[in-house]
């Protein structure tokens, strides 16, 4: 049965970190977790063999140093700890710590907060302590529908959910809330375990998921591998695989929890690896009687003048099936030797097969002894480290030497320390025995052999391999995969890098472009990886999002029609002049610059194009709303000329609102172009005529406040007593008079 190991399995950043800092703390004194610092015993076991003892309950602690375990806990916990003179030690993984801040911060801001995860899990009771009394955790969109879902709502995730669950529920919520912000606080290592788990499952029999019964993330992978369709079987360790039946199986998956130990993985490998000797001992000595009886039936029926003797003919047909337990076979009998001689050899040599276990597990051993020769690769374990030599078994008669400068690629001056005894290598048969009568190997070959097959096959199947940046070149820069790779510099990022001594120590993840053994060139691309990378993470933040929703950004570029937000995941959207704000806009510019942090609403998508429109006046409160309440119509009004056009002058009234006033509206006379009555700049007096809010229009006339104002002016003439002054009779009545009388003369 063949045992695949999945990648990402075992200890996770978070929990290893975790474990260090515990490590350190007890040995510095008293040192408590509430609750275990990991969901998995064999680690809370040894961490309270190394002083850190759980606790279920605060008071429990007198005095010492209280752990956070990784999973986080409730702020008044912390508080409470504080106030009794506690040290207080964080081991609250990096990623949990910043789905807590985020949790905080929405709470502050008036959202409800929504928590995707597991309610009652230690992480997520956490989280409910940061968000505050206005949250709820949800798992599935019908939790969501069975409470309340307020106008505002702000999505934190439990750092082990999947991708699946969080999507849900956002999809619920965008059908209930106004205003939703949505932050995907899911532990990328959790992300890739999962992957890595799903398609294992699809390639293999069954599947054994380690780890702590009360660990969320691998009762997770158990699930997402059971949707695959594989049998799956959960274990803590070794010892659960007792009563595990395997038989049938010829391929079995193993993947791990985040929380699980290297160490417990290992036993678990070998458990399933070791053969059950009794049981195979039992087998072989069970076929060997059936074929003595079978010999011994066969000689008594036999007649006694037959000159071959039975028991030599059933010897030949019992022999194919010793064979195929690689049993020796017996050499041709040379001429001249008596028959009655050959038959006592075998009688006496048969209770070598049949006789007591010893004998019998001594001969199935060497059986099974290992056929290779010179330039091969076996696996053998180290038996002693010598500063000069490391001795390893390889099922040889004697352990094989593996010099000092055959024991790593890179050059060392003590073989202590780069293995251990115990370590089970894999070395390359340089000889197989020396005049000292030694195998001489080469754990360094070995390496480099196995890493061009791996390199070669990275190639043929497009696998991403890891590497360490450990030099700069002339045009890129060199690193360890196994081998010496170099990296272009056009290959080294997605983005440019001004100094390519700044990755020295790192680790790139790249795709091989060139493999050529007989050169020992291998070419690699950083670049290609983080395209393929970012256009995957593109493709999940495209169907994670809907329209409507306000989201957060960081504007990446301006230009004189918009400017492109970054919304995550390298996702940009497009946030064009027109949507920036309520007033006219004439350059982007003025209103965000390269690098600002904004809020944006989503207003349409496009996912075959991968095109978003994005609008940042649409999260800013309308001037439109009341806009009949402040302007209605036959009211006079001041505004500003913006803009004249053909048909007429826009005129805005305050910063938002802006009106038209048709060229027919401009004077009484008939009007060429609205410039021969009205300047950009000027302040005039306008007439509301008609309001439309849905569409944001406003109808104003020129010519009819000014009408108006006349009127004012002349109904104030009018209404002037006599007593305020003479009148035109007064003045020029006797005049007038005179001149009557004259014509008549």
């Amino acid at each position: 049965m063949q045992v695949v190991i999945g990648e990402h399995s075992g200890f996770c950043f978070g929990v290893e970190r975790a474990v260090q800092i515990a490590m350190e703390a007890g040995k510095q004194g008293k040192a408590y977790t509430l609750g275990p610092l990991v969901h998995n015993p064999q680690v809370v076991a040894k961490l309270r063999e190394n002083g850190v003892v759980p606790v279920s309950d605060l008071d429990e602690i007198k005095d010492g140093c209280m752990i956070v375990p990784s999973h986080g806990l409730p702020p008044d916990i912390i508080d409470n700890a504080k106030e009794k003179g506690l040290t207080i030690v964080h081991a609250t993984c990096p990623y949990v710590r910043r789905a807590q801040e985020l949790a905080a911060e929405l709470g502050r801001k008036g959202y409800q907060v929504f928590i995707v995860g597991d309610e009652g899990h230690t992480e997520v009771v956490g989280l409910v302590g940061w968000a505050g009394d206005n949250s709820r955790v949800v798992l599935t969109s019908q939790d969501v529908a069975s409470g309340s879902v307020e106008p505002k709502v702000g999505v934190v995730c439990q750092t082990t959910q999947t991708v699946e669950a969080f999507r849900r529920v956002l999809a619920a919520l965008a059908l209930r809330a106004k205003e939703l912000v949505a932050y995907n606080t899911i532990c990328n290592a959790t992300s890739q375990r999962q992957e890595a788990a799903r398609t294992l499952a699809r390639s293999v029999d069954a599947m054994i998921v380690v780890g702590g019964r009360a660990s969320a993330n691998t009762r997770r992978l158990a699930e997402i591998c059971e949707a695959e369709g594989a049998k799956v079987y959960r274990v803590e360790g070794p010892e659960d695989l007792d009563t595990l039946d395997f038989s049938g199986f010829e391929r079995v998956g193993l993947t791990a929890g985040a929380s699980t130990p290297n160490w417990v993985i290992e036993e678990v490998v070998e458990r399933m690896n070791v053969p059950d000797e009794e049981r195979i001992n039992e087998l072989e000595v069970a076929e060997i009687t059936e074929d003595k009886s079978l010999e011994e039936q066969e000689s008594m029926e036999a007649s006694e003048d037959q000159e071959e003797m039975t028991p030599v003919d059933s010897q030949e047909d019992a022999e194919p099936e010793q064979a195929d337990e690689g049993l020796p076979q017996e050499e041709p009998e040379a001429e001249g030797v008596d028959e009655e001689e050959t038959t006592t050899s075998q009688v006496e040599e048969e209770p070598d097969v049949t006789g007591p276990e010893g004998e019998e597990r001594e001969i199935i051993d060497m059986s099974l002894q290992p056929a290779f020769v010179e330039g091969d690769i076996v696996e053998g374990v180290v038996v002693a480290v010598e500063p000069e030599r490391v001795l390893v078994d390889i099922g040889l008669k004697s352990e094989g030497i593996v010099p000092r400068n055959e024991i790593s690629r890179r050059q060392v001056q003590s073989c202590e320390g780069v293995v251990n005894v115990g370590d089970r290598i894999e070395v390359l048969v340089e000889r197989l025995e020396t005049d000292e009568g030694e195998a001489l190997l080469s754990k360094r070959k070995a390496d480099i052999k196995k890493a061009w097959d791996f390199i070669s096959e990275a190639l043929k199947n497009g696998t991403i391999v890891e590497g360490e940046v450990t030099g700069v070149v002339k045009g890129g820069i060199v690193v360890d995969v196994g081998l010496r790779g170099f990296v272009p510099a056009s290959h080294v990022s997605v983005r440019p890098v001004q100094n390519l001594e700044d990755l020295r120590g790192e680790v790139l993840r790249m795709k091989v472009l060139e493999v050529d053994q007989d050169k020992k060139n291998v070419v690699l691309s950083a670049r290609q990886v983080q395209e393929e990378e970012l256009a995957e993470a593109r493709k999940r933040m495209l169907e994670s999002l809907n329209e409507g929703v306000i989201v957060e950004g960081v504007v990446r570029r301006v230009v004189n029609f918009g400017a492109f937000v970054d919304i995550g995941d390298g996702v940009e959207g497009l946030l064009h002049v027109s949507d920036m704000a309520w007033t006219r806009t004439e350059d982007p510019r003025d209103v965000v610059s390269e690098g600002d942090r904004i809020r944006v609403k989503i207003l349409a998508i496009d996912r075959e194009r991968e095109r978003i429109s994005l609008g940042l006046k649409q999260t800013l409160p309308d001037p439109w709303d009341d806009v009949t309440t402040r302007y209605p119509v036959g009211s006079v009004v001041k505004g500003t000329v913006t803009k004249t056009v053909d048909f007429g002058a826009f005129v805005q009234l305050e910063p938002g609102i802006e009106g038209l006033v048709h060229i027919s509206q401009l004077a009484d006379r008939r009007v060429e172009k609205p410039e021969e009555v009205v300047s950009p700049g000027d302040e005039v007096a306008v007439k509301v005529i008609s309001v439309r809010p849905r569409d944001h229009r406003i109808g104003l006339s020129l010519k009819e406040a000014q009408a108006d104002e006349e009127k004012k002016v002349y109904d104030k003439y009018a209404d002037k007593p006599d007593s305020q002054g003479p009148t035109i009779g007064d003045v020029f009545g006797d005049i007038l008079k005179n001149s009557q009388e004259n014509l008549e003369k």
